[in-house]
């Protein structure tokens, strides 16, 4: 016949099963959290990009010149150039 376990060893495995169980909680919603936060950063990381794109090329989004960013040095306003580019002239 099998020994029924002690209360120690069956606190044991509680404390254990309920350790494992708020890891995991944690663990998944640092997953959720963290995924939504660089989703949002790369989003606007992109719309950035395009609206540095279409400061370089003169065009606004319907497709019409507009003279915002003529003051800029040329080479600041050239597809590719990163967000916070400094340049003087």
């Amino acid at each position: 016949m099998r020994r029924p376990r002690s209360l120690r060893t069956r606190l044991v495995l509680a404390l254990a099963g309920l350790l494992a169980a708020a890891a995991l909680v944690v663990g998944l919603v640092t997953e959720v959290a963290l995924h939504a936060f660089l989703v949002g950063q790369l989003d606007s990381q992109l719309a950035a990009a395009g609206q540095r794109s279409q400061s370089a090329s003169g065009r606004d989004g319907d497709g019409h010149g507009r003279g915002g960013d003529r003051d800029a040095p040329g080479f600041l306003l050239t597809p590719g150039q990163a967000a916070g580019t400094l340049g003087a002239v």
